[in-house]
């Protein structure tokens, strides 16, 4: 998303256009209240790559998360980037990368990802795209290119059925490519009189399943915002990543569309025209974007930040200038081993539910176990373990790490219980040497 406004203009555009006989007001509101009053409290532990979801689309990585950023701010992280964001701009008639994106997709060793940009029917040249396309694959290296994106939040969400055969044909064009592959990518949290299913073209147009997905602080940059806005469109309090994604998540699951999906473009707002500096509301929001996320939904095969800063003000800024210590929350995720620094390399393990079976092998003496936590209205939770009914560790920010000392154990039936206020979970596993074996 080139233009970040167009998160917000979402909810004008929801509010603009529709009239109260046309949508079930309480009906929606009552579902996105269900939805962020929806506690989530989980333990997982290391699993091994396999045991993650596979569907076998084209350059998807058996498990594991592409961790990616946009070309032109790479130097943001530390962290070496599976994936690079870069834009083409339909309504600029633009047929391929510009400096100094091309050069790194084409010379490094990640995965290139580029949207094709149009936010009205006029801004896409099916010519045009079909130059592009050519262009991008003579590149000679793997990309997924995500078409048309965001259609339902911008002016193209007033004709569907066009926006659907205009994608069905730019799809065609990608799939003669051998470089290329398809994503296709709504926001999170669009027009709510949309539903994802108008604007899908159907699996065989589709590679991936992209997703623009930003956290929010005030609905529409209002510092008025009310509670019922913020609870539509999920922002505030109600804010978090593994909230915002479940309306998308309820699509995938109700047309039971078995794909791979991107955060094509995410981010954190963390500086507001309204509110100032909201570090401290962004840091757990990171935290939960980063290791929840990915936690809670393993399908979740690639996370690009959007860390870009645009000339203009902006409602709310999402990128990193000047605050480096919120870039090295991300480089800590982005190097705990789950995500993928290199196109075509393997994670170290993937976040498994300990109530899954599968087994940990103890590193100098240590397994280490995890809680993804959801409690509403909590920002930050102080997580308690037990180990066979004994304390034995806390920690107050997500990962909710615990480094289990085997070593002291038995061979043998084992408890590791995790406690945060009135949520408990509790895994059984089983000792034998070095190796630990959860859901058993």
């Amino acid at each position: 998303m080139k233009r970040a406004a167009g998160i917000l203009l979402a909810g004008a555009l929801f509010f603009n256009t529709i009239t109260a006989s046309a949508v079930d007001w309480t009906a929606i509101l009552n579902e996105r209240k269900a939805m962020i009053n929806e506690s989530s409290f989980e333990l997982y532990y290391e699993g091994s790559v396999d045991s993650a979801p596979y569907y076998g689309a084209k350059y998807e990585p058996r498990g594991g998360t592409y961790f990616g950023c946009v070309t032109e701010n790479e130097g943001d992280f530390d962290t070496p980037s599976g994936a690079y964001l870069t834009f083409l701009s339909g309504a600029d008639r633009q047929t391929d990368m510009y400096y100094p994106a091309n050069s790194m997709i084409k010379n490094g060793t990640a995965l290139g990802v580029i949207e094709y940009t149009a936010y009205n029917f006029e801004d896409f040249d099916i010519n045009s795209f079909a130059q592009a396309m050519a262009n991008l694959n003579s590149a000679g290296v793997p990309m997924i290119v995500s078409i048309m994106n965001e259609m339902n939040t911008n002016n193209m969400q007033y004709d569907s059925a066009r926006y659907v055969t205009l994608f069905r044909q730019a799809a065609d064009i990608v799939h003669r490519y051998p470089n290329l592959a398809v994503a296709w990518t709504p926001i999170a949290l669009g027009s709510l009189d949309k539903s994802f299913e108008e604007f899908y073209p159907g699996d065989q147009y589709v590679d991936w399943l992209g997703l623009s997905m930003f956290d929010i602080h005030k609905f529409m940059g209002n510092v008025n915002t009310t509670d019922t806005e913020a609870s539509y469109f999920m922002t505030g309090n109600y804010s978090w990543a593994t909230n915002r994604i479940k309306p998308f998540m309820q699509f995938v699951q109700r047309n039971n569309i078995q794909k791979p999906i991107a955060i094509i473009q995410g981010g954190v707002a963390n500086q507001t025209l309204a509110s100032g500096n909201i570090d401290s509301w962004a840091i757990p929001r990171l935290r939960n974007m980063y290791y929840d996320l990915i936690m809670k939904y393993p399908q979740i095969k690639m996370i690009n930040y959007f860390n870009v800063k645009l000339a203009a003000a902006e409602a709310e800024s999402f990128h990193f200038v000047g605050k480096p210590y919120l870039a090295d929350i991300v480089d800590e995720a982005a190097s705990c081993g789950a995500y993928i620094t290199a196109y075509g390399t393997q994670p170290k393990f993937v976040f498994r539910n300990a109530s899954l079976a599968g087994s940990d092998q103890a590193e100098n003496g240590y397994v280490p176990v995890y809680v993804q936590a959801y409690i509403p209205g909590s920002e930050t939770n102080m997580v308690h373990f037990k180990i066979d009914g004994t304390w034995y560790h806390c920690t107050d920010k997500a990962p909710y790490k615990c480094l289990m000392n085997v070593t002291a154990l038995a061979d043998g039936a084992h408890t590791v219980t995790a406690e945060c206020g009135g949520y408990s979970r509790t895994a059984s596993f089983y000792k034998s040497g070095n190796t630990i074996t959860f859901g058993i």
